[in-house]
């Protein structure tokens, strides 16, 4: 079942184009107890970065306008600090290197298990309490 996280909240910002993924993911962090706000657009994840401050984003590798590393790389020039977890389904040498490195704070492999999916999200949450 969904872990306790303790008396923070959390904002996370969930990225992904595909609506059954994005709404999986909301279900999950609502029964972790965390806020979230959805972006499936380069645009969308560039204004709501702006507009919030996320404790954690959780980038979709493979986007229409732009891959989650393009944009993460991105990111990171405006908002060094901010913690992205990469989700997807390719295992690929350079996303396995920047989780190794500390680019990413982590690695959620699609489809979704939700035990997995908590214990990752928890994970990285936990380190910046």
């Amino acid at each position: 079942m969904a872990q306790d996280l303790g008396d923070m909240n959390y904002l996370v910002l969930v990225v992904d184009d595909e609506p059954v993924n994005s709404m999986l993911m909301n279900k999950y962090l609502q029964e972790m107890g965390i806020s979230c706000v959805l972006a499936s657009s380069y645009t969308e994840i560039i204004e709501s970065v702006k507009n919030h401050d996320f404790d954690l984003i959780l980038m979709d590798y493979k986007l229409p306008d732009r891959t989650g590393i393009e944009i993460s790389d991105e990111l990171r020039v405006n908002y060094p600090d901010v913690r992205i977890c990469i989700q997807t389904a390719l295992e690929c040498e350079e996303i396995t290197e920047r989780v190794e490195n500390g680019f990413f704070a982590g690695f959620i492999s699609k489809p979704f298990r939700r035990e997995r999916f908590y214990r990752e999200v928890r994970a990285i949450l936990k380190n910046i309490q």
